[in-house]
């Protein structure tokens, strides 16, 4: 259109008047075709991210309602059993939240009677949720307790094999061939890649007995305390030691290889010297033969 406006002003005889209007109806065109083509990008990130949220809610929504309709029956359950089935219920609080919230933002972005919909569900589920969690609220610190245990001992767990498999492979005593001590040190090399790994689940393991403390007896808090101290101490021996037995790996390799490389060339030698023997005792003996007969010729 703009190649078009130029053509026409080049090739017919405007007045001013209508030359400016043109101008200015090419300034006006281009506002707007700024603005829409703006509007444009922004809504398609906009829908991206509706769709987005609807599939998050949906699923949400999926997961709860069965969640609520297993959770009901539970409650009459024996306390021990109770406790242990909704140990996850802040999980659960935190996932309602983030369903609550999704469904608010659909609600916000779709049209009435799509957000009227959204609203009513929501409110049907806030509902049974509101049911259940007056009968269980309790569990919801004794909940976390129980994880916050759980995790720790699982870590605990890991690490305490992860020292233990350490400790062994730094005290092993390897055959003295290169191809021993190689995979020696292939298995060192692994350790080291791993330590950074242990070191960040010590402090995780570490910040879960903080959360711990007011929970637990003197016992059990000095206990803990003397097994992550043990685990530090390990965790900085081990960072100091497997470089240590790296290099040295390395030495022990090539000093080996030196020692192999030599012991192949005197090999290599000493078979030449012996085929060199060796064919000078067949000459003198063809010679020595060849003189007895040419005697008794005589």
């Amino acid at each position: 259109m703009q190649q078009v406006s130029e053509a026409y002003k080049k090739d017919i005889d405007l007045s001013k008047a209508e030359s400016d209007g043109i101008a200015k109806f090419l300034l006006e065109i281009n506002e707007r075709w700024k603005n829409v083509s703006v509007e444009l990008r922004c809504i398609q990130s906009l829908l991206e991210e509706v769709i987005a949220y609807w599939k998050k809610f949906l699923d949400l929504t999926g997961q709860f309602e069965a969640w609520l309709d297993r959770s009901f029956p539970m409650v009459k359950l024996p306390e021990e059993e109770k406790m242990n089935y909704f140990q996850d219920l802040g999980e659960w609080k935190e996932r309602h939240d983030e369903m609550e919230e999704t469904g608010n933002f659909l609600a916000a972005t779709c049209r009435p009677e799509v957000a009227q919909e959204i609203r009513e569900k929501l409110f049907f589920i806030n509902k049974k949720w509101e049911d259940l969690f007056q009968y269980v609220q309790q569990y919801l610190h004794q909940g976390q307790i129980i994880r916050t245990k759980n995790d720790y001992c699982s870590g605990q767990d890991r690490l305490e094999q992860w020292i233990q498999n350490a400790e062994t492979l730094l005290s092993t005593t390897n055959v003295c061939t290169v191809e021993a001590i190689r995979e020696y040190g292939e298995k060192l090399k692994k350790l080291n890649t791993e330590i950074d790994d242990m070191e960040l689940l010590f402090k995780t393991i570490s910040k879960a007995f903080q959360s711990l403390v007011q929970d637990l007896t003197p016992d059990e808090i000095e206990r803990m305390m003397w097994s992550l101290k043990q685990e530090k101490e390990e965790l900085v021996r081990c960072r100091a030691v497997i470089p240590q037995k790296m290099y040295l790996t390395t030495q022990i390799i090539t000093q080996l290889e030196a020692v192999e490389s030599g012991i192949i060339e005197i090999n290599q030698w000493l078979d030449e010297g012996e085929a060199l023997l060796n064919s000078f005792i067949v000459h003198g003996t063809n010679e020595s033969m060849q003189q007895q007969h040419n005697k008794q010729k005589v």
